[in-house]
Formats: C-alpha cells, sequence, structure tokens
C-alpha cells in the first residue's frame, strides 16, 4: 500500500509509446483493481483461465506452491558446476500479478495451446493479436549476445517481447526470480509454440531459445520450399 500510494509522484521518464520498463509494483495495481471489486487477481485468474482451460496444477500464492505434491525447488550457483536450493521469496508473491503465478510444464503446453488460437472461446483472437501488437521499439534486444545475430527488429508489446527473427514474427516473454528461469515463445506464422522451465538461476536458457528458434524456423523453411518445389 505504502508503494503503490508513492506512484502518483512519480514523474514519467517519458511520454506513452516513447519508450517502456518493467515494473513489479505497476502490476500490482491490477490487484488492487480487483480488491475493489470484492474479489481477487487469484480468483479471476482461476475463474477466467486456469479452470476453462483445463490447467491440472496452475495456482497463485506461494501456499498454493508449496501445497503441491511436486514442486520444484530453486536452486542458485555457488560454484560454476555446484549448485544449492534457496528459499522462495516472498517478496515476489506480495505482487501476485506480476511473479505470483505457479504452473509446471503440463499447464504450459495447455497455455501455450491457447495462444496459439486452440481455444477461442476462453482466449479471444484478437486479445491475443492485442497483446503482441508492437509498441514501443526495443533496440537493446538486438544486443543480445545470444539473440543479435538472429534478430532484425524488436519491439515491446503487452507483457511480450515481439521479435522479427529470420523473418518471422515471434512473440517472446521472459522470467527470472531467484532460483528460477522460464522461457515462452510461440510463433503465429507457424503454429509453434515453446517453453522451457528450470528451477536453477542457469544461464543455459539464454542460449537454448534462440538456437531452438533458429532450428526450428529453418526447418520450416526447407518444409516450405519442399512444398513448393513438389506443387
Amino acid at each position: 500500500e505504502r508503494v503503490l500510494n508513492m506512484l502518483s509522484d512519480l514523474e514519467p521518464l517519458c511520454s506513452p509509446g516513447k519508450c517502456y520498463t518493467y515494473q513489479n509494483t505497476l502490476f500490482a495495481v491490477i490487484e488492487e483493481y480487483f480488491a475493489n471489486q470484492n474479489t481477487s487477481y487469484q480468483q479471476a485468474l482461476t475463474k477466467t483461465i486456469i479452470e476453462p482451460l483445463g490447467m491440472p496444477n496452475a495456482s497463485v500464492g506461494k501456499q498454493a506452491l508449496k501445497a503441491s505434491k511436486k514442486w520444484a525447488k530453486p536452486h542458485v550457483a555457488i560454484s560454476k558446476n555446484k549448485w544449492r536450493s534457496t528459499s522462495v521469496k516472498d517478496d515476489y508473491y506480495r505482487y501476485s500479478p506480476a511473479a505470483g503465478v505457479n504452473a509446471s510444464l503440463e499447464d504450459m503446453i495447455v497455455w501455450m495451446r491457447a495462444l496459439l488460437g486452440e481455444e477461442p472461446s476462453v482466449i479471444k483472437p484478437e486479445l491475443i493479436k492485442q497483446v503482441t501488437e508492437p509498441r514501443v521499439k526495443s533496440k537493446k534486444e538486438l544486443y543480445r549476445r545470444q539473440w543479435r545475430n538472429h534478430l532484425s527488429d524488436a519491439h515491446y508489446g503487452l507483457g511480450w517481447r515481439v521479435y522479427e527473427f529470420k523473418g518471422h514474427k515471434l512473440n517472446y516473454h521472459g522470467g527470472w526470480v531467484k532460483g528460477y528461469r522460464a522461457d515462452v515463445a510461440f510463433s503465429p506464422e507457424f503454429g509453434v509454440g515453446y517453453v522451457m522451465l528450470m528451477n536453477a538461476e542457469s544461464n543455459l536458457i539464454n542460449e537454448f531459445t534462440p538456437d531452438f528458434w533458429a532450428r526450428c524456423f529453418e526447418h520450416l523453411e526447407s518444409l516450405q520450399l519442399t512444398a513448393k518445389v513438389g506443387d
């Protein structure tokens, strides 16, 4: 509450549409909206997405995570090849809309199918189009070491990065909290989705994700060429 009350005194870095920054606190405003409607973000998410899509393990909150029979403990590196488990940070769950949702790979497969348009009654096509519409140029993404050889353009949408990856649109989102890493991406052009979840802060994910998409698009392009020659 103290942090939210300070938002009105902040001076914006630039006018809307000119730049962007990711800030957990602003996502927390969504929680206040639901509270004013005598409900909660957890109830709204469960009612409108988790239950209609049939996501078997998805939940909101730290207690829900620990209540799961098979929850992945977070890990941090203590040396180059050694890891240790660590505790789940309470701070992330203070802002559920930003970093308080739990999901298994099985849940994410269901979610990815919805983003690819397979559940239009729950996740409408126009909503997917709205959140993945390029809104703000994001030049710094073009210089990421593992991505820079593949990207020709990069923007930020609503929670999604929108890349021009080897001539193809790729919608991407990456998550990182203490002990966990996650990458989610999908190609609406080819109907291909990708999810990688890690219960460790490993940089492997930085290399694996762009490499997957480079190989994927190369393969799909070759299939298109073969079909065109065959015709």
